[in-house]
């Protein structure tokens, strides 16, 4: 098996331990006339690599598709316990999971024959990192023309589509704790990747996607399309393309449908409620809006190359390729008209943006008005008794005070006791002394001042903790309990010794 050292060494932590559905969840790989291949829950990644060698080697002709994700959520799983505690940087973790799709690649490497660029448009696709701001990039303009390949028509080897899945607002101390407004907007992409540039030649595909749900959905909706018309050849990519952009364009759909609800809803709920997470919320929407727009951009270039492609094909078409260029120039229109949608979409979130900011501002001005007149009326109070109080503590004689008692008898109200009983009062420490004064301060101090100040940190860091590590926490508090229920029962015996 072709491979460096380090995917020889990670496969062989899991090649004998079972797949625990996961398979299914990384590829999946379909042939003209041929049954999917079924892996069973506990059949060992050896066994259905193994499987996916055999399948894949078998054909000389017909449609063949391989779907992979590089979606790593479940792979740990895959991997012992052990071995998860040595990998320890977040790289290496994604290095040791990345191992079923690298295998795959690397299985038809071998039963496809792929050519090395091939393997390395697949291999980018698969090591997408998370977005960020792009960083600046020189264009200059000697470097700008490209030359033109002479020769036979070639079609490009990989067709990237992009979307964007719609966001959902959460209430304030979710974003105060977790802070998800906070990130770049991650995009969801399709990448597919013929294995061929002459379009005479193509028959096989890798589809790459980034999410295994998106793998599911392909599975149960996208395959059957595909190898139902035993077409090779450009057909093949047109079609593979085609419902490739269907997809993108429905979950963009799905977006600006969520967005525009969204921001219908922060309209009025802004004036009655306003809040600094509707703020985070609609910024973070508006950024979503600028990737979405952008992913239309993308997917409306990507099928335009290939429209020019097939466009230099000369001599007359068939039905079937008619209809397909038909159905990719009306799919060119609904991405425009998107990218229209989107525009208009983004271009309402700045007002209710200032709507919801003049609210705050109203409110913030009630609220410093009140705490203003509560100020005015306790700040003189407090310093007037503060300042009595501390003074009082200078009276140190004793002060001597009578109390005269008078007793009636009730049967002779004429008969009664006058007594009379003299108390020694001090008058010294009437109020606090110094030490005890800043004993009671200082704590005060503290907890009113210094600890809001840090507290909200805490709170999050420790919330954020409790999610990342619910685990270790459980096995914790397991400890616990068999802990305290431990040290009472010694208590019950040794109180009935």
């Amino acid at each position: 098996m072709p491979g460096d050292e380090s995917l020889q060494k990670d496969y062989r932590k899991i090649a004998q331990r079972p797949s625990l559905g996961l398979v299914e969840q990384t590829f999946t790989y379909k042939a003209t006339d041929a049954d999917e291949l079924i892996f069973e829950k506990y059949d060992t990644w050896s066994t259905c690599f193994d499987r996916l060698r055999s399948s894949a080697g078998e054909r000389e002709d017909g449609l063949e598709i391989c779907l992979v994700t590089s979606d790593t959520t479940h792979l740990g799983h895959a991997f012992s316990f052990i071995h998860r505690i040595f990998l320890i940087s977040h790289d290496r973790f994604q290095q040791a999971y990345s191992v079923p799709s690298q295998m795959v690649i690397r299985i038809l490497q071998c039963q496809w024959g792929l050519s090395d660029e091939t393997v390395r448009e697949i291999t980018e696709s698969l090591c997408t990192k998370e977005l960020s701001l792009p960083a600046w990039q020189p264009n200059l303009p000697s470097q700008r023309n490209i030359p033109q390949i002479e020769g036979s028509v070639q079609v490009p080897l990989k067709f990237a589509f992009k979307w964007i899945n719609a966001p959902y607002y959460a209430t304030d101390l979710s974003v105060y704790v977790f802070r998800p407004y906070g990130r770049h907007p991650q995009v969801k992409t399709l990448d597919v990747i013929l294995t061929s540039i002459q379009y005479e030649q193509i028959r096989r595909a890798i589809v790459v996607v980034n999410s295994h749900n998106t793998l599911t959905e392909l599975r149960r909706d996208v395959l059957p399309q595909v190898l139902q018309h035993d077409v090779s050849g450009l057909p093949y990519a047109m079609r593979l393309s085609q419902l490739a952009c269907a997809k993108t364009t429905d979950e963009l759909v799905t977006f600006l449908t969520k967005a525009c609800d969204d921001i219908n809803y922060m309209v009025y709920e802004g004036r009655l409620r306003p809040s600094g997470s509707k703020m985070q919320y609609l910024r973070h929407l508006e950024d979503c809006h600028h990737v979405a727009k952008d992913c239309s951009l993308e997917n409306r270039r990507t099928l335009q190359v290939l429209l020019d492609q097939v466009n230099l094909i000369q001599g007359p078409r068939t039905e079937d390729e008619a209809s397909l260029i038909n159905e990719l120039e009306i799919a060119t229109n609904d991405l425009d008209y998107l990218h229209d949608e989107l525009m208009s979409s983004l271009q309402r979130i700045p007002g209710v943006c200032r709507g919801i900011r003049e609210q705050l501002d109203f409110v913030q001005i009630r609220r410093t008005t009140i705490l203003g007149i509560l100020a005015g009326l306790y700040l003189p109070l407090a310093f007037v008794t503060s300042f009595l109080g501390m003074n009082l503590d200078q009276v140190t004689r004793t002060q001597p005070s009578w109390r005269n008692v008078t007793l009636v008898d009730e049967t002779n109200p004429e008969k009664f006791t006058i007594s009379n009983s003299k108390i020694v009062d001090s008058g010294a420490n009437q109020a606090w002394s110094l030490v005890n004064f800043f004993e009671i301060a200082m704590p005060l101090m503290v907890g009113t001042i210094l600890v809001p100040l840090v507290i909200g940190s805490i709170i999050r860091a420790f919330l954020q903790a409790l999610g990342r590590g619910r685990t270790w926490w459980r096995l914790l508090f397991a400890f616990f309990v068999v802990w305290s229920v431990t040290i009472t029962l010694k208590e019950l015996r040794w109180l009935d010794c």
